[in-house]
């Protein structure tokens, strides 16, 4: 089943990652800083803390610029589903439920259907997404006259597309 929603990222910066970040890196430049000539807790002490909270923040960026990637990749509105064509893989009879599948966001994800027309529609027909409702898709069968005539308009593309 798909996962609909309108996420927005949440990461915290006192997350396990970052607080293990301050820590090693406190801790190693701390070591460092003191094993250097000259070197006193005076001096190790502050720029260890500033360093390991600099270390913890560049962690934290980058780990919330990769998440908010991600997630804007695999999340997707109800809204953004109307209007797409999907795949019956469970024939919808008249009064009842299938269940159809589609492409979002590049992924495959399959729910429940209800035909809008309350017609019964066969499996591997391909039909449209017109409304949802709680979890279930409404769908209207895309009449066959017009996925021949995509169908040739399609290849007469790719043909196109081979010649140049």
């Amino acid at each position: 089943d798909g996962h609909i929603s309108d996420a927005t990222t949440h990461i915290s910066p006192v997350s396990p990652i970052t607080i293990a970040m301050f820590v090693t890196s406190f801790g190693g430049i701390g070591f460092i800083f003191q094993q250097m000539p000259g070197g006193s807790i005076l001096i190790s002490l502050p720029l260890a803390f500033v360093s390991g909270f600099a270390i913890a923040g560049i962690a934290f960026y980058v780990l919330y610029k990769l998440f908010s990637v991600t997630q804007a990749n695999s999340s997707y509105s109800r809204e953004s589903l109307l209007g797409l064509e999907a795949e019956v893989i469970t024939p919808i009879p008249a009064d009842g439920l299938g269940e159809i599948a589609y492409i979002a966001k590049g992924s495959r994800f399959s729910g429940p259907a209800r035909s809008e027309e309350q017609k019964a529609i066969p499996a591997h027909s391909i039909v449209r997404m017109t409304r949802i409702v709680g979890n279930i898709f409404y769908v209207r069968q895309i009449p066959e006259e017009l996925l021949r005539k995509y169908d040739s308009e399609l290849k007469e593309l790719e043909d196109l597309e081979q010649k140049e």
